[in-house]
C-alpha cells in the first residue's frame, strides 16, 4: 500500500474515536502526528495538533508531542512555521530542538535558518561545535 494511504489509517481511526465521543490522549496523537510526518501531511498533521492543543487540554508542554510536530513540519520543508514555533514554545528548548531544524535545514538547503540553528546549538551545547560544522559545511556546500 502507498505511504499515504497507511498514514491516513491512523487519521481514520481518531476520527472514529472523535465520532463516538472518545478523548484522545497523548499517544494517540503522537501516533497520528508521527503517521502524517513520515507521508508529510501537513495539514492533517496540522488539524490535529492544533485540536489536541485547543480541545483537548493544551497538551503543547508535552515535549514527544512537541517534536514530532516540528519533525512534520521539518520534513515537508515548512521550517520558517518550525522555528516560530520553536521561538514561541511556552519552555526554553533544548539543543534537541534546535538540532532537529538544524537537520532538516540541511536537508532543504535552508542556509539562513540553519545558521540561527546552529548559533542556538552552539550557545547550548558548546561541545558539539564538530558536528555541527561538518553540518553546516554541508549545508553550505563547502566541503
Amino acid at each position: 500500500m502507498h505511504r499515504m494511504g497507511l498514514a491516513r489509517r491512523p487519521l481514520l481511526c481518531l476520527s472514529k474515536c472523535r465520532g463516538k465521543a472518545l478523548k484522545p490522549n497523548e499517544v494517540t496523537c503522537i501516533c497520528v502526528l508521527s503517521a502524517c510526518a513520515q507521508s508529510c501531511l501537513v495539514d492533517e498533521g496540522c488539524y490535529v495538533f492544533d485540536s489536541m492543543c485547543k480541545n483537548h487540554g493544551g497538551h503543547t508542554n508535552h515535549g514527544t508531542l512537541c517534536m514530532y510536530w516540528l519533525i512534520l513540519l521539518g520534513r515537508a520543508g515548512c521550517l520558517a512555521d518550525a522555528e516560530l514555533f520553536i521561538n514561541k514554545m511556552p519552555i526554553e528548548p533544548g539543543s534537541v530542538v534546535w538540532m532537529s531544524l538544524l537537520g532538516a535545514a540541511r536537508n532543504h538547503g535552508d542556509v539562513e535558518i540553519g545558521r540561527r540553528a546552529f548559533d542556538r546549538v552552539v550557545n547550548l551545547e558548546p561541545k558539539k561545535c564538530c558536528t555541527l560544522c561538518a553540518a553546516i559545511k554541508h549545508l553550505c556546500n563547502c566541503w
